[in-house]
């Protein structure tokens, strides 16, 4: 995966993806957001980025953003 594309998943969010499910539907999936304490936009996201970028490789993303902020912390030193 390139720098760009991994910037842009955690990047700003510009597009919209759209779509009808049965109210049934809609409920449990507010629930599952409520239980994932995240709003039902974000936690869609969540869903769509994993499927289409994998476990694995957001987890790996994640990591390498928090050791880019840990870096910049009160008690380390600058190079």
């Amino acid at each position: 995966m390139t720098d760009e594309i991994a910037m842009s998943i955690f990047g700003k969010c510009t597009e919209e993806v759209k779509t009808h499910v049965t109210f049934d539907t809609k409920l449990e999936f507010a629930r599952l957001a409520h239980e994932a304490n995240m709003k039902e936009s974000e936690y869609l996201r969540c869903i769509i980025n994993l499927h289409v970028h994998g476990e694995q490789e957001i987890l790996r993303l994640q990591e390498e953003q928090l050791k880019k902020v840990a870096k910049r912390g009160p008690n380390e030193a600058k190079t």
